[in-house]
């Protein structure tokens, strides 16, 4: 069985149809060549309808939950005060995935001023974490500016 982890970088499962028809293209795409595949999804709201829908098991990814919560702060763990539990589960998920799919969103938001914020910043994470675990990576459905 291949373990894929979807950590994309795109408002997937938060009621964009857009984003969630890519992400539903994207899941048949993989179940239709890997039929035996296994997906985890970076989620920034998990949601136990959502992993239903599309029969993915969901976990929380390095966002905030607002806007709000993360004004002035980079990726949710990075910052003084915040906790770390959610980071030990996506280093679990990547270590025990075949592959990471990054993308799905543009990477428009690229800012040298912004480290750690932003769409860049957050897939540019995503494939050192995918390099320090020695896991290949994708990228699906990215676009630049």
């Amino acid at each position: 069985m291949k373990r894929i982890l979807i950590a994309g970088a795109s408002t997937f499962g938060v009621k964009n149809l857009g984003d969630d028809a890519m992400f539903c293209n994207l899941v048949e795409g993989l179940r239709r060549n890997i039929p035996d595949c296994e997906i985890t999804f970076l989620a920034r709201h998990p949601d136990e309808r959502f992993d239903e829908v599309f029969g993915v098991q969901s976990i929380k990814n390095f966002e905030f939950d607002c806007k709000q919560d993360s004004l002035g702060k980079w990726f949710r763990g990075f910052n003084p005060g915040d906790s770390t539990t959610h980071l030990k589960e996506i280093r679990e998920a990547i270590s025990n995935c075949d592959v990471m799919v990054i993308g799905g969103n543009s990477f428009m938001e690229i800012s040298p001023s912004d480290f750690m914020r932003g769409v860049g910043s957050y897939s540019a994470l995503l494939a050192t974490w995918a390099k320090l675990f020695e896991k290949p990576y994708v990228l699906y459905g990215v676009a630049t500016p």
